[in-house]
């Protein structure tokens, strides 16, 4: 159920025009919101480079699996896709979860730049984009279970 607005109009919390009942504000004051952010260059995740692409339509499908079970544990999931210019290409394929990188979150993965022939045509000159080491294994599109695991523990679940 999507959150009801709320506001303070004269030291009394409002909900849909009146002034709310407590479980309302119990329900208000428990909310968490995880805002899972993709980035990548290109106009659309139909117009990026193709590790972009493969993370934007996984990134997408863990979101829908993950918010209802976080939806029942008062977590609400927003996703926010950022269409960068291509100056900033070394930020695509970024996953970021109330501002953190996915890096940050799993101590078993670091980022590594890596040549990316798709980025290259979209820039018009040769580069290299965000690629996922985790172990001794690099994934040019950010892996579901990763995704997952940093979604969860971004939520403190």
């Amino acid at each position: 159920m999507p959150p009801t607005p709320a506001l303070v109009v004269d030291g009394d919390l409002k909900v849909a025009g009146r002034v709310a009942t407590v479980p309302e504000i119990k329900a208000l004051l428990q909310e968490t919101v995880l805002v899972v952010e993709w980035r990548h260059i290109g106009e659309d995740i139909d117009a990026t480079c193709e590790r972009c692409a493969a993370t934007g339509r996984v990134l997408a499908a863990v979101v829908e699996e993950v918010r209802p079970a976080l939806a029942a544990r008062g977590v609400r999931v927003e996703m926010v896709e950022t269409v960068l210019p291509a100056e900033r290409i070394a930020e695509s394929n970024t996953i970021l979860f109330n501002g953190t990188p996915l890096e940050d979150l799993l101590e078993e993965v670091r980022v590594e730049m890596t040549p990316c022939a798709s980025c290259s045509c979209i820039v018009g000159t040769d580069a290299s984009c965000r690629a996922i080491v985790c172990g001794d294994e690099t994934c040019e599109a950010v892996p579901a279970d990763l995704i997952r695991r940093a979604a969860l523990k971004a939520a403190g679940r």
